[in-house]
């Protein structure tokens, strides 16, 4: 997260956080100690590693 904010150059205004494992609190906790006092917006826990699971099936397997 540093790396892309560095290259942005710029501090995003939220942190959008999907997946599984971004309702774990050690991860929300290390979110929070590296971006500080940013707001995290959570998105669809589990229907957003489907969906990229089948996208990506359909690339390889077209």
């Amino acid at each position: 997260m540093q790396e892309a904010v560095n290259q942005a150059g710029v501090n995003p205004d939220l942190i959008f956080v999907t997946g599984g494992s971004a309702k774990s609190p050690v991860i929300r906790e290390a979110v929070s100690q590296v971006m500080g006092d940013i707001p995290l917006l959570d998105g669809d826990h589990f229907g957003s590693v489907v969906s990229g699971l089948t996208e990506w099936a359909h690339r390889i397997y077209r």
